[in-house]
């Protein structure tokens, strides 16, 4: 039987797909949307969610997004 926390989970995964899929909204706010809204819905803990901060692939993710959005501005022209 799917009780709310599979339920819910299975729709903010879809609507995180759908999400990166169009980039209606840039990927790092939607990733943060996602982890916002599991936080809020009791899913996962706030310890819990802002815990992969603090892994090294993360901040290697992070500085990725900030070179290429470095790079992709200084090629317009």
């Amino acid at each position: 039987m799917i009780n709310f926390g599979i339920a819910a989970v299975l729709l903010i995964t879809a609507l995180a797909f759908y999400l990166f899929i169009e980039e209606k909204i840039s990927v790092d706010a939607t990733a943060i949307l996602i982890l916002v809204l599991l936080i809020v819905l009791g899913i996962v803990t706030p310890a819990e969610g802002v815990s992969g901060f603090s892994n090294p692939a993360t901040i290697t993710v992070l500085c990725m997004f900030q070179i290429f959005r470095g790079r992709s501005t200084s090629l317009t022209p």
